[in-house]
């Protein structure tokens, strides 16, 4: 990854999706820092990896007519690009969007579960208040940790020494 800057190039709106990453089977305690630590993620091909979050160009979007707070209408110059700089596309005949991770230049990554304590506490405990079933937040817990992915971590390591030396290297 080499940065957001890459795509501020671009004069138009730039999106990405995001790379789902848990808990790693590790609690973390209150105000400390997560991102190195929670790199437990789905397969990069996980249905819930096609979602996507955008990083809006204000002058870019139709702002009256904003429908969903991680997509909207563009105006006639806008497009919106994953984290290579490809393309996504709108298509309601082919189930929606084209997300899927792509990481080159950016990625997000989106913690559903974070960490231990706040998938039990949170989660898990205030289910009877959301639309997801004990079942379904097992399932997340279980697909979501499948795999490592360490490129936020070496990220920050490569392009943030100061910060990594801070937060994590003894704790590693």
């Amino acid at each position: 990854m080499v940065g957001a800057e890459h795509f501020w190039l671009y004069d138009n709106l730039s999106a990405d999706n995001w790379q789902e990453v848990e808990t790693n089977h590790m609690s973390i305690p209150l105000g400390s820092p997560l991102l190195c630590k929670l790199t437990a993620c789905a397969v990069k091909g996980h249905v819930k990896n096609t979602n996507g979050k955008s990083i809006w160009r204000p002058e870019k979007v139709d702002i009256d007519n904003i429908v969903w707070v991680h997509t909207a209408n563009l105006n006639s110059e806008g497009r919106y690009v994953n984290g290579s700089g490809g393309d996504v596309i709108y298509d309601p005949q082919k189930a929606g969007w084209s997300w899927k991770v792509e990481e080159d230049y950016i990625c997000l990554n989106h913690y559903f579960c974070r960490d231990e304590n706040f998938f039990h506490d949170r989660r898990i405990a205030l289910r009877g208040e959301t639309s997801y079933s004990l079942e379904t937040l097992l399932a997340h817990h279980r697909d979501f940790s499948v795999q490592q992915n360490l490129s936020m971590k070496n990220f920050i390591r490569t392009q943030h020494p100061a910060m990594y030396e801070k937060f994590w290297k003894e704790k590693d």
